[in-house]
């Protein structure tokens, strides 16, 4: 938990380096088609989760700051993700970007038999896909490993999100 906490921060504090660039500030709403999976006997069980999100962030060209809410009726996430947008020094800046990145975040599950909390860190990837100025789509997978829980073990799988940008 402290070498992930360790480190979150030192990408928190890159991330606010690569910030000095002109800033672009979003909110956005997203989509994601999750598997929650879970440790010891409860592994045949694995839960497909639906959840709709909440975005707030800031952008620069190579980088972004993201803070979510992820909430469905059993499982709620609050969450910090960074990502690096790789190719936008190579090509100016493209219609669509690849980017890769690291998060962090507080998980936590309630279903009839199994109530339980945790925190991951992980890893994601995707592609940010601008419809105009001012409005971008983003297509991603992340992969987490949750800590500091008896019964979860890892969260994975898809999201889509809508960003409006403003200043």
């Amino acid at each position: 938990m402290g070498k992930a906490l360790i480190t979150l921060a030192s990408a928190a504090l890159l991330t606010l380096s690569l910030h000095a660039q002109e800033e672009f500030t979003f909110v956005g709403a997203g989509a994601q088609m999750q598997t929650l999976s879970f440790e010891g006997n409860l592994s045949s069980s694995d839960s497909d989760i639906n959840t709709f999100s909440l975005q707030l962030g800031k952008q620069t060209r190579r980088a972004r700051t993201t803070f979510t809410f992820d909430y469905t009726s059993d499982y709620v996430a609050a969450g910090l993700f960074i990502d690096y947008i790789p190719f936008d020094t190579l090509f100016g800046t493209p219609k669509v970007r690849p980017y890769i990145g690291l998060n962090t975040q507080y998980i936590r599950y309630d279903d009839d038999t199994i109530d339980e909390d945790g925190f991951g860190f992980g890893a994601q990837t995707g592609l940010i896909i601008y419809a105009s100025e001012t409005i971008d789509i983003d297509v991603g997978y992340r992969y987490d490993i949750i800590q500091n829980s008896d019964l979860l073990e890892n969260n994975y799988g898809f999201s889509v999100s809508l960003h409006y940008f403003f200043e």
